[in-house]
């Protein structure tokens, strides 16, 4: 499955109206490291990527982990539109397999194969 990758951009609401789009899809979240790369911290899907980016934004998570992260520092969002419910299981298990992003619970990952998808 080939995606149309839409960022790193910060987690900012000009961003967020300016690059989401408002349909499905799957997303990671990351932060900033000192040598100028993004950490994946936490890789999920949603029915409405651009719904759940202002809930990031506005702090709207049970996460304590990814909710830590977003209170002390500079988040950034990359999201992919994935129409298909069982796409974008298969593609939140391969970024989490390729990422092993420290604020997710694998118990909460998809329990099925990972698609073969590009990540950048």
């Amino acid at each position: 499955m080939t995606l149309k990758w839409i960022g790193y951009y910060k987690l900012t609401e000009e961003n967020i109206n300016s690059y989401v789009p408002v349909n499905a899809g799957i997303y990671r979240i990351g932060v900033e490291l000192k040598n100028d790369k993004i950490k994946p911290i936490y890789v999920g899907q949603s029915k409405g990527l651009e719904e759940r980016m202002f809930q990031y934004l506005n702090k709207d998570t049970d996460n304590d982990c990814l909710l830590e992260h977003l209170k002390k520092h500079i988040c950034y969002f990359k999201v992919a539109e994935v129409g298909s419910q069982s796409d974008r299981d298969a593609g939140e298990k391969a970024l989490f397999e390729k990422f092993d992003p420290e604020c997710n619970d694998p118990d909460k990952i998809p329990d099925v194969k990972p698609a073969d998808i590009n990540f950048d």
